[in-house]
């Protein structure tokens, strides 16, 4: 128990309802590894976070998370991999810059973007080539082609290798399909050119153009190193080549071929072997295809027939000097196959009649001085085995899975003298296994999660998501019995409903949720049938469709806009059409123009300024029209039709619109152009609005944030770089609002509006610099009142602070911290007064709220609960702001140190006796009967599967009460009960309450305390 007497009562959040009881069993679903500084890296998918980055050190102990990449449940999605230096090299999404190039070691703190090669919120998705001497070597898309580069691994170290010929201004993207790298030297192909790099521009250079025929077609298949040599397949109208170059320029030559034999009909397969060349070949005389193992000629080369090879899959894996392959040979058996390059040293290793033994082979792997390969047994299914080489030596490694039940391993990845394989068969997905080649020494890494099925999870991506509907929230959630639909909420286990199985036999998929006078207005997105737009009082009874779309290749409908006590939108229909609504049927309809000519408004751009609709039509082909409406059809009329094109004849797109009283500003759009006008909805009052800027070849506009009777947008100008500018729809009044270094990318796409919110006259957006990432900024249109409100994720990667929400003259939201992960906090707009307010997921978890919204005098939200998944929760706001206790003041309070304010009791003792009914004269802690008790301290159970805890509780509002729940003492680490809360009257002045506690099967420990709070 915890006592609490302070004289500001601290907001505790509390999880409203687990809207979709029980759990579910999620594999991990893993992929194969990479190892760097030795530690396996992969990517495995979980419930909470997604596809992220995980590490293992060879035992479950060490297997974890290294970081969520992209926060929340949302996906990273970590791939191409590649170890240089001990370091993992890879590519991921963080939500914010696209696919871009990362780097770690395994921890949180050394896991970081090192490069930005699409600015703008476009992806660079560098693909790794090789990495050698401290350089690596990819190919990214940098906005202007996909080419190659090189980095160190340093975030300014990415240096971009594709050349500009001598004379001219564009540049030659290259683009290696296929690569081998000597020494410190990378060699790839590019098209029918050879080419080589040390990671310099000028050590970038083509050794030879292979083309032989003017316009011919050609490519390099195959590349492979052998000793000092380079060998390399050349292909070319069914026809192939064999060469080698020593890597200078000049030095590419044909190797000789026997006398008659101009090219091969078949060539593939190039390995190195030791000093030889392995490659399966077959001459254009018709002779069988034949594995050859000498100097890369006909003449020096030995010659292994098929036959003789008994290979199936074409899969030989090198150990020293001899390759190990799957054989299997007609009337000898099959097994594991051994070949030296000679015909007398080519024999099958554990030779036994076919299916008496392991057969089948996959998934080859040298491991030190083993060979590790996965075989069908018909007695023991699908396993590891490994081999010396030797009869003897070939043996099963581990039944991971007794009797003819295989784990089905695959994706073996060599470690030392051990192997990581994924088991897919018991936990489909594939967990993590690693073995030393012993039955002892094979660990299975990763299990699958168990966890409570998440009610809103499905619902995130929909924006918004949760709507305030008087002092209740309208919001859409996910039920396993009838899917996706619209749920409502007071904040209370009671008052936490859905609104009903609205579309029978699927789900409503509720987007856009818009408030309209006692209604909530949203479109509903099923799989079987057309989207509608709905309207929702919250019944069941007040729950209809207003539209009646028949066309099944129909879009959804958007652009929600309101507009008093009518709301306007878009169709979503081909021509996607103009509509207005008061929120009924009746009044629901769509708006022709003269003539009858279908309107096809631009996605986007409906935006109200005073009494007036302005929005972009597309008369296509692409030809972007300013147009007006008032509602009606006769007042829906274009203002303008045309707008300055390119040099080039590029038509402009119109974006970007912002309301200023009742004009609108907006940006006419080519490649490298952007202009501003203004427009009061006349054609003469509807001018261009020039910028002066550094000159320079283009000026974009990213986005544009309203405030006011003025307007921030993003530019980015080629002498000016990416800047936040003002605008009051002037040009006198347009103009960098302060020249920051902002980062490399915007943390939106390009014509999203990013999230901001104006209290007392000031603007709260999201801003992204160099040196502190995106974080919370504050600006009252000047350059000295631009300024960072606090930075709570100290360094480049930021708090990325989202789902702004006002109450009370505070600013709440979401964000991250190094220490706590992603939590709420709250602003007054001061770096003193920022804070986070609840931690929802203890340590470092996150519980990633969303979805934040404001009814009456409660802040509704998403987030993680550690039983039931990600559900609705709420936290009582309170009605003096200044008075809002922070964690760190809650969790100084609750261990029983002096308060903040004055206490009506004067210590915590005596506020206990009194809040459970305690005679304060009486000794000892006496705990109260469970079931029927009316005095003592709370009593704790653990039954049937849920952890209970039973407490007395005064009717006149005097304390606060809130149990909590823990699998450790950590005080930081109690976390409000989830489960439903009954309650039993036992006089005018006390109630016994009872709360269960749903716990995951397997849990050992559990720990209650209640929380009581003097209010």
């Amino acid at each position: 128990m915890l006592a609490t007497s302070v004289g500001a009562t601290p907001p505790v959040a509390r999880l409203v309802r687990d809207l979709d009881p029980g759990f579910e069993l999620s594999p991990l679903k893993v992929k194969r590894p990479t190892l760097a500084g030795g530690k396996a890296f992969f990517n495995a998918t979980t419930l909470e976070h997604g596809a992220e980055l995980w590490v293992s050190s060879g035992a479950p102990a060490g297997t974890f998370r290294v970081a969520d990449v992209y926060p929340g449940f949302r996906s990273s999605w970590p791939e191409a991999m590649m170890e240089m230096g001990g370091k993992l090299y890879f590519s991921a999404d963080d939500g914010v810059h696209g696919r871009e190039l990362w780097r770690s070691d395994g921890s949180l703190a050394g896991t970081v973007r090192i490069a930005d090669l699409f600015p703008g919120g476009g992806s660079g998705n560098p693909m790794p080539l090789a990495a050698a001497s401290g350089l690596l070597w990819f190919t990214a898309e940098s906005g202007k082609g996909t080419g190659l580069w090189c980095t160190d691994g340093t975030p300014s170290g990415a240096v971009e290798l594709n050349p500009t010929p001598a004379g001219s201004f564009n540049r030659r993207f290259l683009t290696p399909t296929v690569f081998a790298r000597r020494g410190e030297v990378l060699y790839f192909g590019s098209g029918s050119e050879l080419w080589k790099s040390d990671g310099t521009v000028e050590g970038t250079i083509m050794i030879d153009d292979l083309r032989t025929i003017p316009n011919q077609g050609i490519s390099i298949p195959e590349m492979t190193v052998v000793g000092d040599m380079l060998y390399l397949v050349v292909h070319a109208a069914g026809r192939r080549w064999l060469w080698r170059a020593t890597g200078e320029v000049g030095e590419t030559e044909l190797i000789p071929r026997e006398s008659g034999i101009e090219s091969w009909e078949v060539f593939r397969g190039m390995l190195a072997v030791g000093d030889k060349l392995w490659f399966k070949a077959k001459t254009e005389s018709g002779a069988e295809e034949i594995w050859r193992c000498g100097d890369g000629t006909l003449a020096g080369s030995e010659r292994l027939p098929t036959s003789m090879l008994g290979n199936r899959n074409e899969r030989f894996v090198p150990l020293g000097d001899v390759v190990y392959y799957d054989a299997s040979i007609p009337g000898s058996g099959a097994g594991l196959g051994r070949s030296d390059g000679t015909a007398a040293g080519t024999r099958i290793v554990n030779s036994s009649p076919p299916g008496s033994a392991a057969a089948d082979l996959q998934d080859l792997t040298v491991a030190g001085r083993w060979v590790y390969f996965t075989a069908e047994d018909p007695k023991r299914g699908r396993e590891i085995w490994r081999s010396d080489g030797t009869a003897k030596g070939t043996r099963l490694v581990h039944e991971t899975a007794p009797g003819e039940r295989s784990t089905k391993p695959e994706g073996l990845t060599a470690d030392g003298e051990g192997v990581y394989f994924l088991g897919g068969q018991l936990s489909p997905g594939g967990d993590l296994w690693r073995t030393d080649g012993t039955k002892k020494g094979s660990v299975r890494l990763t299990v699958p999660e168990q966890k409570g099925r998440s009610g809103l999870g499905l619902s995130l991506s929909f924006s918004p998501p949760i709507v305030a509907l008087g002092n209740k929230v309208f919001f859409n959630a996910g039920f396993s019995k009838f899917g996706i639909e619209p749920w409502t909420s007071d904040g209370t286990f009671k008052g936490t409903r859905a609104v009903g199985d609205t579309i029978k036999g699927g789900s409503a998929n509720c987007q856009f949720l818009t408030r309209l006078d006692k209604r909530v207005l949203y479109a509903n997105n099923t799989s079987f049938a057309v989207a509608q737009v709905w309207a929702s009082n919250g019944s069941k009874a007040g729950t209809a469709p207003l539209t009646n779309f028949a066309d099944p290749s129909q879009g959804l409908p958007s652009d929600f806009t309101v507009d008093g006590e009518r709301m306007f939108f878009t169709s979503g229909e081909a021509e996607n059409a103009l509509w207005v609504t008061d929120g009924t049927r009746k009044e629901t309809r769509g708006i022709p123009i003269p003539g009858n000519t279908p309107l096809n408004v631009v996605g986007g751009t409906l935006r109200m300024a005073g009494p007036t609709l302005f929005f972009a039509h597309d008369r296509r082909p692409l030809r972007h029209e300013l147009w007006r409406s008032d509602g009606t059809p006769e007042g829906t009329v274009m203002v303008r039709d045309a707008f300055p094109a390119a040099a080039n004849g590029e038509k402009p797109r119109l974006d970007q619109f912002t309301a200023l009283g009742n004009s609108i500003c907006f940006f006419s759009k080519t490649s490298d152009t952007s202009r501003l006008w203004r427009s009061d909805g006349t054609a003469d009052g509807t001018l261009e609005v020039p910028i002066v800027f550094d000159p320079g070849s283009y000026f974009r506009v990213l986005t544009a944030v309203p405030f006011g009777e003025r307007f921030l947008f993003l530019a980015d100008a080629q002498n000016g770089g990416l800047k936040w500018w003002i605008s009051d729809g002037t040009t006198d009044g347009t103009r960098i609002l302060k020249d920051l270094s902002l980062g490399p990318a915007p943390y939106f796409q390009s014509g999203q509006v990013p999230e901001s919110v104006i209290i007392d006259g000031i603007l709260y957006l999201v801003i992204d610099t160099q040196a502190h990432g995106r974080e919370l900024w504050r600006t009252d249109g000047s350059e000295e009142g631009t300024s960072m409100v606090a930075d709570l994720f100290p360094g480049p990667e930021g708090s990325n602070p989202a789902g702004f929400q006002v109450h009370g003259g505070r600013l709440y939201f979401a964000a991250s911290d190094p220490v706590r992960g992603r939590e709420l906090w709250s602003s007054d707009g001061t770096g003193a007064g920022t804070s986070m307010i609840a931690e929802v997921m203890p340590g470092d978890r996150s519980s990633n709220p969303a979805m934040l919204c404001v009814a009456g005098k409660q802040l509704f939200f998403g987030a993680e609960d550690p039983v039931a998944g990600y559900e609705l929760h709420v936290l009582d706001l309170p009605a003096n702001p200044e008075g809002l206790a922070t964690v760190d003041n809650r969790s100084r309070g609750t261990v029983g140190k002096a308060g903040q304010g004055a206490s009506v009791i004067a210590d915590d003792e005596s506020l206990l006796r009194h809040a459970f009914n305690l005679d304060p004269a009486s000794t000892g802690r006496p705990v109260m009967e469970a079931g029927r008790g009316s005095s003592g301290y709370p009593s704790f159970t653990r039954v049937s599967g849920v952890f209970r805890v039973e407490y007395l509780r005064r009717r006149d509002g005097r304390f606060s009460y809130v149990p909590k729940w823990s699998t450790t003492l950590d005080v930081r680490s109690f976390v409000a009960m989830s489960g439903p809360e009954s309650v039993v009257e036992i006089d005018a002045a006390w109630e016994r309450v009872t709360v269960d506690q749903s716990i995951l099967p397997g849990t050992t420990r559990m720990f209650g305390v209640v929380e009581v709070t003097e209010n």
